[in-house]
């Protein structure tokens, strides 16, 4: 069965591994610096997740990054939005992916477990 495979990493640790193109990546606050959110709502980002998932229907799998970042959930965020309106949208995608773990359709994994699944691939 195909699955996607979700790792929570730290902000540091991706900025080691891309530049700043991520205007539209996966951490919901790129998705406010964007602007592709009304206040605490952003039904974008769901959609991104999903397309995410639909990966693994061509490739046999998907890999799924989430950055964490706690500067953007705390009054005073570097963001215009409000810090409720950050927090919304960090947990609303937190628990959508919550809930399609539960479904079966992602697995939740660290760096390791990925690697192992990936060696795997033939």
């Amino acid at each position: 069965m195909s699955k996607m495979y979700v790792n929570v990493i730290h902000r540091g640790d991706r900025g080691a591994l891309t530049s700043r193109d991520d205007y539209f990546a996966s951490h919901p606050a790129n998705v406010m610096r964007a602007k592709a959110n009304d206040g605490p709502n952003s039904p974008y980002m769901r959609r991104f997740i999903d397309q995410w998932i639909e990966q693994k229907n061509y490739n046999g799998f998907a890999y799924y990054s989430v950055f964490v970042s706690t500067l953007w959930v705390v009054p005073d965020n570097i963001f215009v939005d409000a810090v409720n309106h950050s927090r919304a949208m960090y947990i609303d995608s937190l628990q959508y992916l919550k809930e399609k773990r539960e479904r079966g359709e992602v697995d939740f994994v660290t760096m390791s477990e990925f690697a192992d699944v990936y060696n795997r691939i033939p």
